[in-house]
């Protein structure tokens, strides 16, 4: 890591230096950055290990149930169990993105070119990393498809998100066994789409009924039949097809082409939802998010800001997880 980092003024006019300790500063400033748009970071089992194992792995720890208890018999001494626990390795590696700029931008602009790189590069990892986690949570095998088809390719346009839906996915993970956030609730994260159509189902539950009495979290919009639903747009779907002007990609980060059903020419664009419970899914973290620059180039002309990360994802367990799909 360089010793020391270069920063314009606010007026532009001129840069101070920044030594290593100030730089941790500068590095939380972009977590900071990306936690309005942080969705689901703050549901996964997170474990920071700066010694990985070989293969560079980072293993989480899975706790087995132990022997049911039994009635007891006078004069039989009890017997004892033992506890039995598997690991989920996580692999990690290197993340990172940067913003380059000239030493002419810096002295001419009015504006504080480096700081608004630091906003930006704050909220290209939140939606970088919710992208890898909601992908490890998206590949969960029990699904769930909306007015009770079989299939995603019987799925047409009036099978809409509804609370119907939610009961099934609910019953899915009770009969798995899967217990809720603090004995209290399930999670869901759903598309914007989604929640438009719950919105209007008969006995939705507004999150204005119940604000105050627990935390919100980021995003949520509401709970039903014990479920929290927190909103989203990167959630996969195939209602989006805008590109970005400016980057050329997709405006909806969660656009996924092949997401809809039917046949050509007859086609219904597929949305996404999942409900799970906690410790369903990793976040192994080697090296925290930091910011950083790209040393001296062209003899000062050039400036680059970077954040740099080291990090994986991983499903712990897929009996907590339910993928929900509807039009």
């Amino acid at each position: 890591m360089p010793s020391v980092m270069t920063s314009a003024s606010a007026s532009g006019a001129g840069f101070a230096t920044l030594l290593n300790a100030i730089r941790n500063v500068y590095s939380a400033e972009i977590y900071f950055a990306a936690l309005p748009n942080l969705r689901f970071d703050q549901f996964a089992t997170r474990k920071e290990e700066l010694g990985t194992q070989p293969g560079a792995t980072i293993v989480l720890p899975k706790m087995g149930n132990i022997r049911r208890g039994r009635t007891l018999t006078e004069g039989v001494r009890l017997e004892t169990n033992k506890m039995s626990m598997s690991t989920a390795s996580i692999t990690v590696g290197e993340k990172g993105n940067a913003i380059g700029m000239t030493e002419r931008l810096l002295q001419t602009s009015f504006y504080d070119n480096l700081a608004a790189a630091s906003m930006l590069l704050g909220r290209d990892m939140a939606v970088f990393l919710d992208m890898e986690l909601r992908d490890v949570v998206a590949a969960g095998t029990n699904t769930v498809f909306a007015n009770g088809k079989a299939a995603r390719t019987q799925l047409v346009a009036g099978d809409t998100f509804t609370t119907t839906e939610i009961h099934l996915a609910c019953e899915t993970l009770e009969t798995n066994n899967a217990p809720k956030w603090g004995n209290d609730f399930y999670i869901c994260f759903v598309h914007p789409h989604q929640i438009s159509s719950l919105r209007q189902s008969a006995g939705w539950v507004n999150a204005s009924l119940y604000a105050g009495s627990t935390p919100i979290f980021y995003g949520e919009v509401g709970r039903y039949n014990d479920v929290r639903f927190i909103s989203t747009s990167i959630m996969p779907n195939g209602g989006s097809a805008t590109l970005d002007t400016d980057t050329g990609e997709y405006a909806d980060p969660g656009f996924v082409l092949a997401l809809n059903s039917g046949v050509s020419g007859n086609q219904t664009d597929i949305y996404q939802a999942v409900m799970f419970r906690e410790y369903s899914y990793g976040h192994a973290v080697a090296l925290p998010v930091e910011l950083r620059d790209n040393g001296v180039q062209d003899f000062g002309r050039e400036h680059a800001l970077a954040w740099y990360a080291i990090w994986g994802q991983g499903l712990l367990e897929n009996n907590n997880v339910v993928v929900i799909e509807t039009a």
